[in-house]
């Protein structure tokens, strides 16, 4: 996998690039993107391939000065690191707050069909680094949310600590 080797350190209250960089003591200024939904359900990939392909995202923040992705998963995602199919069960509400079937999510970059939840991380931020994009993985939830039997947003697994009953300190 490609990595970016980007030295930074602090100066003046400022990032500046350190170490090897051409542009020594240049600013470094981080304009980022938060990129959701493989963090609702532990079989899904990010929202929006479905529509278009990880290297049109790319493209379209490389030509809008974005410089680094945040991609959001669930750490329960990883520990089961089920394959990706062609639909997934991210809650979806319909019109009127009814149910709608499991979503198709990856329409547009069928290279994921198949591969398990953590090949897709690694998979979409390869993509994302060949466009010169810094990636940063976020655990943003321990497990994907869930909802109520009257559809409202259940309380966060593990009531917002980083394990749960189901997913216990030492797994």
């Amino acid at each position: 996998m490609p990595t970016a080797h980007i030295e930074l350190k602090a100066e003046g209250g400022s990032l500046v690039l350190a170490g090897g960089s051409s542009r020594l003591g240049a600013a470094f200024h981080l304009k980022g993107a938060t990129w959701e939904g493989a963090d609702a359900a532990t079989d899904c990939a990010p929202l929006g391939l479905d529509r278009k392909s990880a290297d049109y995202y790319a493209h379209f923040l490389k030509r809008h000065k974005f410089n680094a992705v945040r991609i959001l998963f669930a750490h329960v995602g990883v520990l089961q690191n089920r394959k990706l199919e062609g639909t997934c069960s991210r809650p979806a509400a319909g019109a009127g707050g009814k149910k709608r079937p499991p979503s198709a999510h990856i329409e547009a970059e069928h290279s994921l069909l198949g591969l398990s939840y953590v090949e897709m991380l690694i998979s979409l931020s390869t993509t994302l680094q060949n466009h010169g994009l810094l990636v940063v993985l976020a655990a943003s939830a321990l497990a994907p949310p869930t909802t109520t039997s009257a559809g409202q947003a259940a309380p966060l697994a593990g009531n917002g600590l980083w394990y749960s009953e189901d997913v216990p300190f030492d797994m």
